[in-house]
């Protein structure tokens, strides 16, 4: 007979085995190291408060990142302890695990221990993600350190698993002692609302140490050892070990090991128990009440007993209301499975603190505090919360396109008399659904930021108006990731072509290759101001995406000539049964998608290759370099200062216009006379007058 620690470590195993085969494990992995490797290659995506001044791979950027991703990992860790401790009682095999000679330490230990190594396999990926992000050609090699293991070592050693740790124990403990997902849920809700509440009240405490010692995940205590580093020691230096960052791990951890202590004592084997656990259920109470008689089977035809209701006819409806009803049941399944997942809400609470992080940086100008206007706020969200959209949509096109074949129903559901449009339909609407609601917590959590600060002038309106400009580029992709989906008809070759592609979008940059005409879901860049608002941007804006959506309305023509259907699916059955399927509608829609392609196409290119210069950037940077090579000369050549300025702007926003007259005095501030006056004139401006008193 085994003994207790060969039992426990079998448990180990499985539970270890379980995480490193899921798709969960994997998906938010690469998930959190995407997120910090494009955080050190990429301007465009911030954690936090982004990297700022200091090299991209610095030990403080290192322990910057992985310390913020420690926090967001609350929900990964939550996702995989919960399922160790609530799995059993789930899939209703938990008799079976308390009729064997094993205790609650070796039961709970095992689970609780391979379910944290894989929490912490996550992060070790996270941190890959940095190191690998390092190396990329593309850095400029002045932002750039030297590459070494000890940051990596002691954020992982000293911030990293102390974090997974207490909140592994704190929410493994609750899922075992409610053995409820929903209650597990609600405590993960609770405990970061806390958490981030005592962020605020701990940032006003005069005492700046326990401030970082009541810190939980030991941020404030980093915050507290490097405040006073200057540039080159965040370069170079890891902080040391003792005061009160020694002292609030010591604390926490030492918490979570209580904790979790507290759960095995505590824990319950018997068969009670909230959820599926084998307690019938109110309806079951009710009929067994009742005294409900069993069901019997009933031949066809034959007669009913008196006081019984005779079932319905089967009636067939093949109606365009009918498959509306379809349509509308199938897109609310799709999305609220979507809207419940954990990956979703993993990345959901990912950018609820990147949004929180950023708020304080956005909030000053050249060293003034300015009002959290809208605008501004928009500005936030692009920069710190839309990237993610990308990574849903990505992911999600995959989950929805395969979901019933990966619960092997595949083949009954495509026996059924559904069109083969509406599930293709109702899964691409709930990848724009989910967007949109994307966006609304984001609008939500940014007003919530604007009324914290004491700014009450809120305006939805133009947070609608401007999220929606926003989500015409993330609804196209959707488009495009589902296509790619159909098309590679397997799920991660179809993930593959997806990374091709964004990939495939920083190459064309780099070659030069920057029209927007061969660039899917691209389009001129959208400026708001309170003063003129979306002015001339939003026509080039909204044309380029509407020339898109015309080629997104032929990739979905041709997804839902490919969709497969049945078991077959060889590419030549695909083609039979697309050449089958290319009836009237689909053929209308195909001339419309391809005809308004190409005439806006023609549109746009007439104004932005015929009608004015267009400049690609390789032609600009050679007119930057020639302008520097002739006119550098002049780089030392004595000029006056500018003492005194009076100018008269009138600005016309409405005609894109701009008049200026004015007078600068200068002054010779040299020991030499000047013979020679050396004035920059930019291109595009007319000068009407210029010059210069005797």
């Amino acid at each position: 007979m085994p003994g207790p620690s060969s039992r426990a470590r079998e448990i180990f195993r499985f539970e270890l085995r379980h995480h490193l085969t899921s798709p969960l494990f994997w998906g938010t992995g690469l998930f959190f190291a995407l997120m910090t490797f494009g955080a050190v290659t990429s301007n465009s995506i911030t954690i936090g408060g982004g990297i700022g001044n200091v090299h991209r791979n610095a030990p403080f950027v290192i322990l910057q990142l992985l310390s913020t991703m420690s926090v967001i990992a609350i929900f990964v860790t939550t996702a995989f302890v919960g399922g160790a401790a609530l799995r059993d009682f789930e899939r209703g095999t938990h008799e079976l695990f308390f009729s064997k000679p094993l205790g609650k330490l070796e039961y709970l230990g095992g689970r609780f221990a391979g379910s944290f190594l894989a929490s912490a396999g996550v992060m070790v990926l996270c941190a890959a993600g940095i190191l690998l992000g390092s190396f990329m050609p593309w850095l400029e090699p002045a932002r750039l350190g030297p590459t070494t293991m000890a940051p990596y070592v002691f954020a992982l050693a000293v911030l990293v698993l102390p974090n997974l740790l207490l909140a592994g124990a704190i929410f493994f403990a609750l899922a075992s002692a409610s053995r409820s997902w929903l209650v597990t849920y609600i405590g993960v809700v609770v405990f970061f609302g806390a958490y981030l509440t005592a962020g605020l009240m701990l940032a006003d405490v005069e005492n700046q140490k326990l401030g970082a010692l009541l810190d939980p995940f030991g941020g404030a205590a980093l915050d507290l050892a490097t405040r006073y580093w200057t540039v080159a020691e965040k370069n170079q230096a890891v902080p040391g070990f003792a005061g009160p960052l020694l002292w609030n791990r010591v604390l926490w951890s030492g918490i979570g090991f209580v904790i979790l202590a507290v759960a095995i004592a505590t824990f319950r084997t018997g068969a009670t128990s909230a959820g599926r656990s084998g307690r019938p259920s109110r309806l079951g109470r009710l009929f067994a009440r009742r005294g409900k008689a069993p069901l019997r089977e009933v031949e066809a035809g034959a007669p009913v007993a008196a006081g019984v209701s005779p079932l319905p006819a089967a009636r067939l409806d093949f109606s365009p209301r009918a498959r509306r009803a379809l349509f509308l049941h199938e897109l609310e399944r799709e999305t609220l499975g979507v809207l419940r997942s954990v990956p979703f809400l993993v990345i959901l609470a990912f950018g609820m603190l990147n949004v929180i992080g950023g708020a304080g940086v956005r909030f000053e100008r050249f060293g003034t505090r300015v009002y959290p206007v809208t605008a501004l706020m928009l500005e936030l969200l692009r920069g710190s919360f839309l990237f993610l959209l990308v990574i849903i949509v990505t992911f999600y096109a995959g989950e929805l396109v395969w979901r019933e074949r990966s619960l092997k129903v595949a083949e009954v559901r495509d026996a059924l008399p559904v069109p083969a449009w509406v599930p293709l339909v109702a899964k691409l609407a709930a990848q724009w659904l989910v967007i949109l609601c994307f966006l609304a917590v984001g609008a939500a959590a940014t007003m919530g930021i604007q009324l914290a600060h004491g700014y009450h002038q809120l305006e939805p309106g133009l947070y609608a108006r401007g999220l929606l400009l926003e989500a015409l580029p993330f609804l196209l992709v959707a488009v495009l990731a589902t296509f790619l989906q159909v098309v590679a008809n397997q799920k991660f070759f179809g993930y593959l072509l997806m990374i091709v592609y964004l990939i495939g979008a920083t190459v064309l940059d780099s070659l030069h290759y920057d029209h927007r005409l061969y660039r899917y879901a691209e389009s001129p860049s959208m400026t708001y101001s309170d003063m003129n608002g979306y002015g001339h941007f939003l026509l080039g804006y909204l044309s380029f995406q509407l020339y898109w959506a015309f080629w997104a309305l032929v990739l979905a023509v041709l997804a839902a000539l490919l969709w497969v259907r049945g078991s077959e699916s060889g590419w030549r059955f695909r083609l039979r049964e697309a050449r089958a399927r290319f009836s009237g509608p689909w053929r209308a829609l195909l001339a419309i998608g391809l005809i308004g392609a190409a005439a806006l196409g023609a549109w746009i290119f007439w104004n932005t290759n015929v009608r004015n210069p267009y400049i690609p950037t390789d032609l600009l940077e050679r007119r930057q370099a020639e302008y520097e090579k002739r006119y550098r000369k002049y780089k030392d050549v004595a000029v006056p200062r500018v003492v005194d300025v009076e100018n008269r702007v009138d600005i016309y926003p409405a005609e894109r216009r701009v008049e200026i007259a004015g007078r600068y005095v200068l002054k010779n501030k040299t020991k030499a006379p000047i013979a020679t006056l050396h004035v920059t004139i930019r291109p595009l401006v007319r000068v009407n007058s210029l010059s210069l008193d005797p």
